[in-house]
């Protein structure tokens, strides 16, 4: 996929990354953000002047100037895709190669936004994003270079939801089940959670009651909040693999990124409203899910 634009927060600016993101995802989707973190500071510099060499800046500047100034922050950075619609390209001057000119004006916006909060701040040192397509594609093959300091991955909830869908249907609809049960026991301690175990007996074939287990948890992120340690597994095109439990939580409150993580295997079984259908759920049961369908789709479709 064509994320057309891939962009930097770097180290002055790491405290403000959640911040700045959401900033810009309120105008250009972000789709995912990435975590790099280096222990081996020639290494470190060495993956900055690599980024630099996609753009036409002195690299003697960004050795000298840039880096100088970076070193001063740990060593770590966040690598970012995201798309614009409407890119509105000129010619640059000096090469001819294509700049878009609302990339200028969010990197203009981010600096004068958060230079006075940095420390021995120098110009363009928070924020590096791309000019056009073809620095982007060059980005993605420089990165993958560094993959062994990429040390967390979040992406856009709304879009790891889109690619849980086939052939037009959402394929984890158990989700939605629990996501219901999350708001009835929510508002009644004393909901009874038969829809959700009647899902998960015919799930495993197991008898085992499940319901203490997921109060629990429901109680444990009521209390302290999501705990990002445990990140929601994925196979490597991002179909949900494990943390169900955890996501359906992750629908209620709607946060805009999510971490994740991939896993080796992809052998989860789907479980889309046929399955229901075909376990024979009620039709009290089954209208829950149609509506939760339409939640989430109204969700995933606003801007």
């Amino acid at each position: 996929m064509n994320y057309n634009f891939s962009g930097f927060i770097w180290s002055p600016a790491i405290e403000f990354v959640n911040e700045i993101l959401e900033y810009i995802n309120n105008k250009y989707p972000v789709l995912h953000f990435y975590t790099y973190e280096f222990t081996d500071i020639n290494l470190y510099k060495i993956s900055i002047l690599d980024i630099y060499t996609t753009d036409d800046i002195d690299p003697e500047k960004v050795k000298n100037i840039k880096l100088k100034a970076m070193l001063l922050y740990p060593l770590k950075y966040t690598y970012f895709k995201f798309h614009i619609k409407e890119p509105n390209f000129r010619k640059k001057k000096q090469t001819g190669n294509d700049l878009s000119q609302t990339v200028e004006a969010i990197k203009k916006e981010i600096r004068e936004k958060y230079k006075s909060k940095i420390n021995n701040y120098i110009h363009d040192i928070i924020i590096h994003i791309t000019d056009n397509y073809e620095q982007t594609d060059d980005i993605e093959k420089i990165m993958k270079k560094y993959n062994s300091n990429r040390t967390d991955e979040y992406i856009n909830l709304k879009y790891f939801l889109k690619y849980n869908f086939k052939n037009n249907i959402f394929n984890r609809a158990d989700s939605l089940v629990r996501k219901y049960t999350i708001e009835q026991y929510i508002k009644d301690k004393n909901y009874s959670f038969d829809f959700y175990n009647k899902m998960q007996t015919k799930r495993t074939n197991n008898n085992i009651n499940y319901v203490e287990k997921f109060k629990k948890l429901i109680e444990s992120i009521t209390k302290n909040n999501f705990n990002n340690n445990y990140p929601i597994k994925c196979s490597n095109n991002y179909l949900l693999i494990d943390g169900s439990h955890r996501l359906s939580y992750l629908l209620i409150i709607k946060p805009i990124f999510i971490k994740i993580e991939f896993m080796k295997w992809d052998n989860h079984l789907d479980y889309d409203i046929n399955w229901f259908i075909d376990n024979k759920f009620n039709d009290k049961e089954i209208q829950i899910i149609k509506d939760k369908l339409t939640e989430l789709n109204i969700f995933i479709s606003a801007p």
